[in-house]
Parts: structure tokens; C-alpha cells; sequence
């Protein structure tokens, strides 16, 4: 992926993260930029596979926007939003990132140089990414030249 795209595609996860936080209201906007931050910053070394945005009530996921990269061909790109979350469907947010096979043949040590530059501290998580209780719902398509993220979401 090229700086350009990106960037590009950066934005766009950006703006719907920012709706999700505003909608929700369980995250303040310094702690909603640190993760972003750390996003971009995987993102630019290719590291991240998919981005997993996460309501739970009680601990169990009830909504997700997941965006997944890929190679595209496509030439127009949905806009963001059209996020149906609300404030007070949930009692917490979280962002699950999955690493690409780059990310896993590093070794310790430049694991550990490039975690050194996050300004959050990641930790694994017990929820299947595939989402299988809840039902795949609306999808996007974010394209900037031959880069790609497809957005979906789940209930």
C-alpha cells in the first residue's frame, strides 16, 4: 500500500471511529486519538490485517464495525457513517487489531521497538473476531487506488 492510500484509507477509518465514539459516548476524545494513532501507525508499517471496533454489553460483543484490508480494482469508494449505535446500548467499547503474518515473523525485539512507539499498551483478547453470534449486517467498500478496506458490520 502507498503512503497515498494510506493515507486515504486512514481518514476514512478515522471518521468512522470518531462517529462511533461521539455516538457512544464511552470513550473521551484524547483516549479515541491514542488509538489512532497507534492504528496509523501499524497501518504504515503493514501490520494490521483487520481493525475490529467493538460495542459489549456485559462483556459479550453486540455490535462491530470490522474493517478488513485488501487489494481492489474498484473504482468509486463508499463514504463513512451510517452507524446505528447509540449512547447507552452498551456498557463498553473496545478495538480488537489483527496482525498480518509480517507483524507475527518479527522478532521479539523489533516487536518490542515498534511497541515502544504506541502510545496504548495492546494486550490479546478471548473474542472470536469472526463475530459468530451476532449477524452480518450492512457493508462498505473504502478504496483508494489499488488498496481497499471492507467495512462490515455485525448484530
Amino acid at each position: 500500500m502507498t503512503n497515498t492510500e494510506m493515507t486515504s484509507l486512514f481518514k476514512l477509518i478515522t471518521a468512522d471511529i470518531e462517529i462511533i465514539r461521539r455516538k457512544t459516548d464511552l470513550w473521551e476524545l484524547d483516549y479515541c486519538n491514542q488509538i489512532l494513532h497507534d492504528i496509523k501507525l501499524l497501518i504504515e508499517y503493514d501490520y494490521l490485517s483487520k481493525i475490529s471496533a467493538v460495542l459489549l454489553s456485559n462483556n459479550a460483543p453486540i455490535k462491530v464495525k470490522q474493517f478488513s484490508f485488501m487489494s481492489t480494482t474498484r473504482d468509486k469508494s463508499d463514504r463513512p457513517g451510517t452507524i446505528d449505535w447509540e449512547e447507552n446500548e452498551g456498557d463498553k467499547l473496545t478495538v480488537i487489531l489483527s496482525y498480518t503474518p509480517k507483524w507475527h515473523n518479527k522478532s521479539s525485539s523489533e516487536k518490542e521497538r515498534i511497541e515502544s512507539l504506541l502510545q496504548l499498551s495492546w494486550s490479546s483478547t478471548s473474542i472470536n473476531t469472526n463475530f459468530p453470534h451476532l449477524k452480518r449486517e450492512s457493508e462498505k467498500n473504502y478504496t483508494k487506488d489499488f488498496a481497499g478496506i471492507n467495512r462490515v458490520g455485525f448484530q
